[in-house]
């Protein structure tokens, strides 16, 4: 046993001249070796923004409807949708979203007509547990969720946003609506 420990120790110490003659491959730091992302990684990741808001005292289960609701809309839309929500959160998603536009406007220069929700997603925070007094002297527990919202806003060009079948097909429907008036005349 105590010959492997002091193998092992040999081989964690790779600056020693001795670990290279034992056959150790020391860790090299060149430039071909270190793995750099690429020019289209780089371009994607360069205008996206990132808010979180930690610590919401509502249970992650309520939260994530909430950011199920917004996930994929343009921002405006997204903003809309929680102002006429009546769930009680709903204000602080939509100042989270309205935190997250002001970065994007701050750091990118990014319009919010060109900006949509990537991402919107809760993640559970502190769990709370308090007593609770009962009847006839007896005690329970309480709990008090946290939950932590993430929101991700990327840019978009709104012109090549392309359209849902629905609304490609009722666009289809009222094309051909007006076409047989216009072969009438």
């Amino acid at each position: 046993m105590l010959s492997r420990l002091s193998f092992s120790l040999a081989a964690l110490s790779l600056k020693t001249p001795a670990a290279s003659c034992m056959g150790v491959r020391a860790l090299s730091t060149a430039a071909e070796d270190i793995a750099l992302p690429s020019l289209e990684d780089a371009t994607e990741h360069f205008r996206t923004v990132r808010t979180m808001k930690k610590e919401i005292r509502v249970s992650p289960r309520k939260l994530s409807l909430l950011a199920q609701q917004i996930r994929g809309l343009p921002v405006e839309e997204a903003l809309t949708q929680m102002t006429f929500s009546p769930k009680r959160k709903a204000a602080i998603v939509k100042k989270t979203v309205q935190n997250a536009i002001n970065l994007a406007d701050i750091n990118y220069g990014i319009e919010p007509t060109n900006l949509k929700v990537a991402e919107a997603f809760v993640n559970k925070g502190l769990f709370l547990k308090r007593l609770k007094i009962m009847g006839r002297g007896r005690a329970g527990i309480k709990h008090r969720p946290h939950s932590h919202l993430t929101i991700v806003l990327k840019e978009f060009e709104p012109a090549a946003v392309p359209i849902s079948k629905t609304k490609a097909r009722k666009l289809a429907q009222r094309a051909q609506a007006t076409q047989p008036v216009a072969n009438a005349e």
